[in-house]
């Protein structure tokens, strides 16, 4: 998918619509997972957090690496430009839906 995307120049909605990518969650990482075995589900957003959450639940230290910035030079402009276009935004939420879905009702707890 990675080389198809570049050969290819998909734009970020036409990657969204790839089946594989529209429901990346729901269909191939936790396919069929009962969800409600799992201890802890984390978010990345919240890495520090949920690392000493699972510290505590171990009970061991475990150290949160440094994270390595995005190396796109201006990334945090281009990310922010991306979600001040509310249309792509919209769009997006919508070929993703069931993955966004997904995550709120269990990495969003």
């Amino acid at each position: 998918l990675l080389a198809r995307f570049r050969e290819e120049k998909m734009s970020l909605i036409d990657l969204a619509e790839q089946p594989v990518m529209s429901h990346l969650y729901t269909e191939v990482f936790f396919w069929d997972a009962d969800m409600t075995r799992f201890d802890l589900i984390g978010d990345f957003a919240r890495l520090h957090r949920d690392m000493r959450r699972l510290s505590e639940a171990i009970g061991a230290e475990l150290p949160v690496e440094h994270q390595r910035p995005n190396p796109e030079p201006d990334y945090a402009q281009k990310v922010a430009a991306l979600k001040a276009n509310s249309r792509l935004m919209r769009r997006l939420e919508r070929l993703l839906a069931d993955d966004i879905d997904f995550y709120w009702t269990w990495a969003g707890r």
